[in-house]
């Protein structure tokens, strides 16, 4: 009886947690730069160099490159005041073939102690974070709280 109550309970609280993705898609990205109308709203940025922070929580959910430009999908809580997000690269390079630097996805919530998810796309100018800014330079970008790598080719 004790495990039919409980398995009742979880599947209780299991229904009542709604979770919402955002996969972001190369299609999303070219509609949103073509159409006005898109429901994808990109907020541009230009990645700096600079030591890295103490951030607030957020979720990278999906990374496009695309010729210097990454577009990054994250999703954060809050919801009341304005959110400062910015990528920042680390000014030493690893010594490897290609070449590999560490980036940040730096997340500042003000102070917001909101509870709404706030889903945004961010398209982040990244030629600042090349190896050299020539046509064919091609550098590994490791970004924090992403598992996969991003071979960056300077365009």
């Amino acid at each position: 009886m004790k495990i039919i109550l409980l398995l009742g309970v979880l599947a209780g609280l299991m229904s009542c947690a709604e979770t919402k993705e955002i996969a972001l898609s190369t299609s999303d990205v070219v509609v949103a730069e073509t159409d006005p109308n898109s429901d994808v709203t990109i907020k541009q940025k230009k990645a700096k160099i600079g030591a890295f922070m103490e951030s607030d929580h957020r979720d990278i959910e999906s990374v496009i490159l695309k010729d210097n430009s990454l577009f990054i999908a994250v999703s954060y809580s809050g919801g009341c005041k304005e959110h400062e997000l910015e990528l920042i690269g680390n000014p030493m390079i690893m010594k490897s073939l290609p070449p590999k630097r560490a980036i940040q996805l730096y997340h500042n919530a003000n102070g917001d102690s909101c509870r709404s998810l706030v889903n945004e796309v961010l398209e982040i100018d990244i030629s600042n974070l090349a190896y050299n800014q020539a046509p064919g330079s091609e550098i590994i970008l490791i970004l924090e709280g992403w598992e996969e790598e991003i071979k960056y080719i300077f365009k």
